[in-house]
Order: structure tokens, then C-alpha cells, then sequence
């Protein structure tokens, strides 16, 4: 995504299996979340640019969480969820 893009992933989260050695997205705008993030590759990271400044924005209205089998490194992470359970981090 290029800087000013915004993406809004809604109804749905991401959900990372096949991720490559060396990640997927490369992330200069916004992605709004409003379901789960799970980070289950086998090698690699999501974000393949880290000094970039995109922002992962998890904006759900119901409980959301943020886990999977391999940690993430966000380059920016907004949690902005309005319901009384949140963002469960596992």
C-alpha cells in the first residue's frame, strides 16, 4: 500500500498461514480491523518493510484478538475497539 492508502478489513480479520520467508504487506497507509489478527506462518514476518509508517488500526465494536502461533512486529498499532471485552492479546 502506498502512504495515504487506507484499507478497512471489515466483518472479517486476517488470518496468516502461508506466509513466506520474508512476509506479505508492506504497509505505508492505514488498515482498519475489525475482527481477529492470527499470525500463524511458518517463517517470516507480516510486514516486510518495518520502517515504514503504516498503522494497524483495531477498530472492532465486539471482543477482538490479536494472536496466532508467531508474534507480530506492528509498525504502528492504534487499539481503538469499543466494546466492554476489547483487544484480547494472546
Amino acid at each position: 500500500m502506498e502512504a495515504g492508502t487506507a484499507v478497512y478489513v471489515h466483518d472479517m480479520g486476517l488470518n496468516n498461514k502461508t506466509n513466506a520467508a520474508d512476509g506479505s504487506i508492506d504497509n505505508e497507509g492505514d488498515m482498519h480491523i475489525d475482527g481477529d489478527w492470527n499470525n500463524n506462518a511458518v517463517g517470516g514476518s507480516v510486514f516486510i518493510n518495518q520502517n515504514a509508517t503504516g498503522t494497524v488500526h483495531f477498530t472492532g465494536s465486539a471482543a477482538q484478538t490479536l494472536g496466532g502461533t508467531r508474534t507480530t512486529a506492528f509498525e504502528g498499532l492504534t487499539i481503538n475497539n469499543t466494546s466492554a471485552a476489547e483487544v484480547n492479546l494472546e
